[in-house]
């Protein structure tokens, strides 16, 4: 089991946005170009942005923090890609 099917966050939200979060993740590492590298950190970062930004969130329940940690961890990932990406090009 990993340890994204763990975190029960908001309304058994994370789970599915994760695994799609993680598919945008493994497809960077063989990405070739910058472009490429730009469209899928994009997607990574909208998907964590619409966790981010879930109304339902119980701040004090730890799984939903913990769903804030990682997605807030995913964005600046993908915001860093992308950064890298506009300077290589």
């Amino acid at each position: 089991m990993s340890a994204a099917a763990r975190i029960v966050g908001p309304a058994g939200i994370f789970a599915p946005r994760e695994a799609e979060m993680r598919r945008h993740t493994e497809a960077l590492t063989p990405a070739s170009g910058a472009s490429a590298r730009a469209g899928l950190a994009r997607q990574l970062q909208s998907v964590a942005e619409a966790l981010l930004g879930y109304a339902g969130q119980r701040l004090g329940n730890v799984n939903d923090r913990l769903c804030q940690h990682v997605s807030r961890l995913r964005e600046n990932a993908a915001g860093l890609i992308r950064r890298a990406a506009r300077l290589a090009s």
